[in-house]
Parts: C-alpha cells; structure tokens; sequence
C-alpha cells in the first residue's frame, strides 16, 4: 500500500508517498513549495488557499507518479486556526502565530483567570501565542471574527475540511489550544465561556488515527485520487515526529529540531504540578493517548534569521556553507538567551544579536560563521538547561537523547548538544514527521500492529548517527557564563 503525507512547516511544505515493503519504510517527496506568511493591514496571515492548491498540486503529483494511494494525511504546525460561518465559509485568513496581535494577552487574561488555574486545566506552558490568547485577542481587537464564527478548525484540520468537507480535531492539535485538558480527554469549555469566548464552535474531538473519511467528488476527480480516504495522524507535526522515534527503552528524552525545538519524553499521562508550571513544561497528546511532555524551545528559527539577515546585506548562504564557515568560527566567544522574547519575532536576527550582546557586554560575532557558531552552540547550552529540569520533573535518569526532524542534519548542533548535556546523542531520522504521519496512517489501515513496530520499521530503514561528549569541562564552563547571562 502507498501512503501520501503533506507536511507543513513554518518555511515550506511537502508531498511525501510512502510505502513499507519487508519490514522497511521508503519515502519519496514528490512535491515542495515554500509557505510565507501574509502582511495585511497590519497582520500576519497564512494564505490557506494557496497552501490548500499547493496541496492539489502534490496530490496530483503523487498520483501521477504512483497510482493507488490508500490514504492522506496533513500534519502541521500547532495553534494556528480558521473560523467557518455557519455556511463553512472561511472567515478570512488563519492569523499567524508570530502576529504580535497577542503581545499583553496572556497578563490580561491571567487577571481573569490565574496562570496556576489554567495550568491545572490544560497542563500547557503559557506562549502567548497560544489558541486561546489568540481567541481572547480576536475578541478584543477583531471581534466581527467572532459574532459570525460558527466552527473553528486548526490549520491541518481545516487543510482536510478542504479536501473532505468534514472538520474534527485529533488530540494532538486539540492539545496546543490550552483549552484542552489532557487529563479529562476534553474541552474545557468553562473556561472560554468564563473569558467570554465561544465555546460552542469547537470541533468534534477523535484520536490519532481516525479515518475521516473520502475526498470530495470535484477534489477526487481534479486530482485523479478516487478511493482515497483522509487519516487524522498526530496531525501536529511534533506528535508524528515523536510517534518515529526509533527508541527501544524507557529511558529516552527527545528533541524534534526544526524551526522549533521542542524537548521532552514520553508519558503515559499527564504531569501536571507546580514545579511543571514554574519550568514551562507543556502537556500535549500524541499517538495513543500518550503524552509529550516537553517545552518549547526557539529552535533553527535562530539560524534561518541569521540567513535572511545575511541576504537582506547581499550575502546568499546555504545552511550548510553556514555550518562550515561555524567550524572555523572562533568557539564559545559569544553566548546568547536563545529564548529572549524578541529572538522571537519577525525581524533582522544579526541586529538583534548584536543588541543582545551589547546589552550583556560581549563582544560581537564576527562574520557569518561567528553569528551562526553562537545560534548552535547556545542551543545546545539551553538543551542542558531543559534536559536538567525535564529529569528533575520527572524523576528519571536518561541516557540517550533521539534528535529527530530536519535539524538531526545540522551534524554541528547535533555534536554540541552531546557535548553540552554529557549525554549520548542518536540522529535521525530527518523525515521524521512525514515517517510518522505515514506509519500511523500505516497501523490505521492494518499494515503495521502498534506503535512499537513502527518504531522497529524506523529502526530497520533509517541510518542514525551516534555523538558522544566530548570536552565536557570546557562545556561545564561554558554553561556557567550562558547561566549567568540568562540572569
């Protein structure tokens, strides 16, 4: 059987067929495009139309290349979504993320309702860009948005209401809205009726795994895909990016690398506690009803700045000419706190850079390779701050960290972060979401038993590449500084 996984980033999509054939996982992405938010009046949006012919164009492709394919599936990214009036007509673009809309909401809704409260219901660290502060903004600033909204889906969901005609959300999606909680499997509709908020256009909720169901006619027939049916996978990208963790143990913790890096381990439920709320750790549903635990990380959004700074000065470097002109970068010399809340947002990165370093008295990179040495190595030095408070949270001693997604390229990061967190480091697979978001659509149509065996399948297709410390008192050192300049 072929399977077909579009999977979304924050930079560009794909179209990846799929197929398992004695025990082993072949990928081939047959379609590519690049995925820019919109400015409008003042806003940032998605063009989700434009993602959704983007989408048409890789079906088509797939099919073209391939034939019967069995099913799809969208994974994306998180917390993004569309309101539908009661006809299912969109309401206007999904808002971004990074819209700096919700800048101040996350305080004025914690004078409503407190921050420990929220952390009890949903288990979520507080982003302010989260569903939730998202609708509260809306309400104050769009509320036309709101009084004629009468659904509400997430970014893959809503990229599959346009292939299906039929909205849900899968419980990884549901669970980066923070009102959802992990712990009851529900909405926590109290809590947006308390903020004023509509909670009757929330979707119907399913598991990781749920067939939706066919394509619509005109879709089927424009794309030559008839017999095709839509899965509901961890339709949040770090949720199919964790269901391919090749690990064989207990004793693991993860880090899905890309534009974020999300850090964390596996749960077989929810760990809701002070000590959790104080760190910023979030409780978010994967495969199975399991539970990643982990926190948000500003991940290679550092790194892909540094190159559109760079280009914006006339100067076009690919990432990986980037990380050989780290190598002779001078090491350790410039640290910074890679989750400073304007490292965030959308602007020059060098600049803000250079303000950080101004602002804690370090000197300032020097050259491409300098900028691009003190992102990696910064990263890795954070990595060890979570890794520290993720085995104090949970109590358990890991010792081995699967880097996977499209950062387990990045061999510079990858060897930092063993080195900084003095831990065995295996990476791979780099097709991590889109293997993920296939073997689950793979165990809904009975070809793979559990997830267990989709790990095994992982393990048997893919090359992982092993890193072990190295220097790990010139790494203690430097830990100390990065420390110290966190404040």
């Amino acid at each position: 059987m072929r399977y077909l996984a579009f999977d979304l980033g924050a930079e560009s999509g794909r179209a990846v067929v799929g197929t398992i054939e004695n025990g082993r996982l072949a990928l081939e992405e047959v379609y590519r495009f690049q995925n820019r938010p919109l400015l409008v009046q003042g806003n940032l949006h998605w063009d989700v139309y434009r993602l959704f012919e983007e989408l048409k164009f890789g079906l088509k492709a797939a099919t073209a290349g391939y034939g019967d394919i069995v099913s799809l599936a969208v994974d994306t990214w998180g917390v993004d979504f569309g309101l539908l009036t009661e006809d299912g007509i969109l309401i206007g673009l999904p808002m971004m993320y990074r819209d700096p809309m919700t800048e101040g909401i996350p305080e004025e809704v914690n004078d409503i309702v407190s921050r420990e409260d929220l952390y009890r219901m949903t288990g979520l660290q507080t982003m302010r860009f989260d569903t939730l502060f998202q609708l509260y903004a809306l309400k104050k600033k769009h509320p036309g948005y709101l009084k004629e909204a009468r659904s509400l889906l997430f970014m893959p969901d809503l990229l599959g209401y346009l292939f299906t005609g039929m909205g849900m959300a899968d419980l990884s999606i549901a669970s980066t809205s923070h009102f959802y909680n992990p712990s009851l499997h529900c909405w926590e509709t109290g809590l947006l009726e308390k903020l004023g908020l509509p909670a009757d256009i929330l979707p119907r909720l399913v598991y990781p795994g749920t067939t939706v169901g066919p394509l619509l006619k005109e879709i089927a027939e424009e794309c030559n895909a008839s017999d095709m049916e839509l899965i509901c996978v961890g339709s949040h990208d770090t949720a199919s990016a964790v269901a391919s963790v090749p690990a064989t143990n207990g004793r693991w913790a993860y880090i899905s690398s890309g534009t974020w890096s999300l850090m964390g381990a596996e749960l077989e439920k929810p760990l809701i506690s002070d000590e959790g709320m104080k760190c910023d750790f979030t409780n978010e549903v994967g495969y199975g009803g399991s539970i990643r635990y982990l926190k948000n990380i500003v991940g290679l959004w550092l790194l892909q700045g540094i190159r559109r700074s760079l280009e914006s000065r006339g100067v076009k470097m690919s990432y990986p000419e980037m990380v050989e002109a780290a190598e002779d970068a001078a090491p350790l010399r410039v640290l910074i706190d890679v989750d400073e809340p304007d490292f965030m947002n959308v602007g020059d990165m060098m600049d803000k850079v250079d303000n950080f370093c101004r602002k804690t008295e370090q000197p300032l990179p020097e050259g491409p390779g300098g900028y691009a040495r003190c992102v990696l190595e910064s990263l890795a030095l954070r990595y060890r701050e979570v890794m520290s408070l993720l085995t104090s949270l949970t109590g358990e001693d890991y010792d081995t960290l699967h880097i996977v997604g499209g950062g387990s390229k990045n061999t510079m990061l990858d060897s930092f972060t063993a080195s900084a967190c003095n831990i065995r480091v295996l990476a791979g697979p780099d097709e991590a979401t889109a293997a993920g978001n296939i073997l689950v659509q793979a165990i809904n149509r009975g070809e793979i038993a559990s997830l267990e065996e989709a790990r095994e399948v992982i393990r048997n297709s893919f090359d992982l590449v092993e890193y072990l410390p190295q220097d790990t008192e010139t790494w203690d050192k430097a830990y100390e500084r990065y420390i110290t300049l966190r404040g």
